[in-house]
């Protein structure tokens, strides 16, 4: 099991009810995601020196005339790039020259 947190910033902007309902879904997705990919076991968290339980941020910020921003953060392990490019030049998705190209960021 894991242990976390969810922090909200920005729950008092208002969002029309059915941009919401849309949004539903593929928003509980990238939470679990993040909880599922991101956050380590509690033993691994204290191994690496940080507490043991994670935290994921959900931000929501106005952007202008009827527009937000929602940002999805944890404070997990990152992504392992050296990974992701394998698996995307395994998948056929980027060629070897492409993927040493990528951004460690």
């Amino acid at each position: 099991g894991k242990d976390a947190v969810c922090e909200i910033e920005g729950g008092e902007i208002a969002v029309d009810r059915r941009i919401l309902e849309m949004l539903n879904d593929p928003l509980m997705h990238a939470l679990r995601n993040a909880l599922d990919h991101g956050i380590e076991s509690p033993s691994e968290r204290t191994a690496a020196g940080k507490y043991g339980h994670g935290v994921v941020r959900l931000r929501i910020e106005r952007q202008g005339a009827g527009q937000v921003r929602i940002e999805i953060s944890d404070d997990g392990r990152g992504i392992d790039v050296d990974e992701l490019r394998n698996t995307a030049v395994n998948a056929g998705i980027l060629d070897a020259e492409s993927a040493e190209e990528l951004s460690r960021e």
